[in-house]
């Protein structure tokens, strides 16, 4: 495919125009499908430069304009390739009123943008790239090169130093990181009521100021725990496809909402549905054999005593051998293990949230001795008690 073709299939598809320029900034042709329309890089000299003085050999670039307008650049030898503009907007009407006053166009004849996704254009870009001058990368390092420079990136790490000082001399502390753990831990499980005590923990410290509009500080925040929380929901077996249209769906209600208590209340009950979900599934999945369901429940309701297979066996009225081998089958865990991280489960909680001594702890879940929890706990945990109640207990505030 000649460069000509390529640039004629580029305006089919963004309806935006072509230019080509030669190295010294003379015009040498555009591909356009506009016909009679103002040419704004014709009509603004000291802009089409400004955009030419861009171009770059090594990358081609996105260049933005206002809120929601781009143009492509694209070095090729000695020819510069301008792409564009391209709206970003479905407002399009705002953005051609945008451009005609910004660069002084005829307000009495008529001026259209095109609306183009983002990836179509970088696309777009980074095809007219590769085929002009060989270069040859993805949409995020297009994104990079163009909006990612040394200066910003310089810019970025002063701030960052700076929000860590005023933090430090405010003595202002984030969020603590185990209590999130927790909360995502929960979804994971679906465990209603780990997620229920972990939001209601009192803790020093606060949510990072991500904006100095309040409503908008609510609503990144809910979109960062609603994605969070899809992916504890995944994690903790529901469908991707599920999980993610779930977020679509409250994060689109967050963007709708217009109070902070409202979109606070759309946070905490995407958590609960994610977290229902997950507990919905290991439902049905126990339904699908009633002794396993029954010895599920069996099992919590005997959490505090010493549980052996025999005994919850002869409780069920069946052989233990056919007990194992029905619980082992249909959940691909052996039931001494179930047995065992079922009572660790219960025990991390009691090390989470209370004072109690690990001796009181380990003869509450039917261990022989402080040092037979120990030894368990730190089989499956990778951790003594005292570690896991170091690194994730809550800390008064």
């Amino acid at each position: 495919m000649t460069t000509q073709q390529l640039c004629r299939h580029i305006i089919c598809l963004i309806h935006a125009p072509v230019h080509v320029y030669d190295g010294d900034g003379t015009l040498l042709t555009v591909y356009e499908d506009y016909g009679e329309q103002q040419d704004l890089l014709l009509a603004d000299d000291a802009f089409c430069r400004q955009l030419l003085g861009k171009a770059r050999a090594d990358t081609p670039l996105l260049c933005a304009e206002g809120d929601a307008i781009l143009y492509g650049i694209v070095r090729g030898g000695s020819e510069v390739y301008l792409v564009g503009p391209c709206c970003l907007s479905q407002d399009t009407t705002q953005a051609a009123r945008y451009l005609q006053q910004s660069h002084r166009l005829d307000r009495s004849q008529p001026y259209s943008v095109s609306t183009v996704p983002l990836e179509l254009l970088a696309h777009m870009v980074l095809m007219l790239a590769e085929t002009v001058s060989g270069v040859s990368m993805d949409v995020n390092q297009l994104l990079r090169a163009s909006f990612c420079d040394d200066q910003m990136l310089a810019d970025m790490q002063r701030r960052i130093q700076q929000a860590m000082y005023d933090n430090q001399e405010q003595v202002t502390l984030h969020n603590p990181y185990q209590q999130e753990l927790r909360e995502q831990d929960s979804i994971r499980t679906g465990n209603l009521e780990l997620l229920t005590a972990s939001l209601q923990e009192v803790y020093v410290g606060r949510v990072g100021r991500l904006s100095a509009d309040p409503l908008r500080q609510a609503k990144y925040n809910a979109v960062a725990v609603i994605a969070l929380a899809s992916r504890s929901a995944i994690a903790g077996g529901i469908q991707p496809e599920l999980a993610f249209s779930v977020a679509d769906t409250f994060i689109r209600q967050v963007d709708e909402a217009r109070n902070e208590a409202v979109v606070m209340a759309y946070m905490r009950q995407a958590e609960m549905e994610y977290c229902k979900a997950v507990h919905s599934l290991s439902a049905a999945a126990d339904a699908e054999q009633p002794l396993v369901a029954a010895c599920k429940a069996l099992v919590m309701q005997k959490l505090h005593a010493k549980l052996e297979v025999q005994t919850l066996a002869r409780e069920l009225g069946v052989t233990p051998k056919h007990l194992s081998a029905t619980f082992s089958r249909k959940t691909g865990v052996k039931l001494k293990d179930y047995i065992i991280q079922e009572k660790l489960r219960a025990a991390k909680l009691r090390l989470i949230y209370s004072d109690d001594s690990y001796d009181d702890i380990a003869y509450a879940y039917g261990f022989s001795s402080q040092s037979h929890f120990g030894r368990e706990f730190k089989k499956w945990e990778s951790m003594t008690p005292g570690q896991y109640r170091k690194q994730y207990g809550q800390k008064e505030p």
